[in-house]
């Protein structure tokens, strides 16, 4: 199977479609555990939403974050699907 087909079959199991690219930091972050998971990857200096730049790395990518949400989602509510 191709990449491309991989990742629309990733797509359609988690559904939803990355924010690929997109960046967010901490301080966009209201709730403290996925503020601190935001601190914990951040890799880029700026955020996509704020706009807010420092010399070092602030904004951790979105996608993780959606991730994230996801996971919890899902433990808490279960599989959409299976209702």
């Amino acid at each position: 199977m191709g990449r491309v087909k991989d990742y629309i079959n990733e797509i359609d199991r988690r559904g939803w479609h990355d924010a690929t690219g997109r960046f967010v930091c901490a301080e966009c972050v209201h709730e403290k555990f996925l503020s601190a998971l935001v601190s914990s990857l951040a890799e880029k200096d700026t955020c996509d939403f704020c706009q807010r730049s420092e010399k070092q790395p602030i904004a951790a990518p979105f996608s993780a974050l959606l991730l994230r949400l996801a996971e919890v989602a899902m433990k808490r509510y279960g599989d959409v699907d299976r209702v």
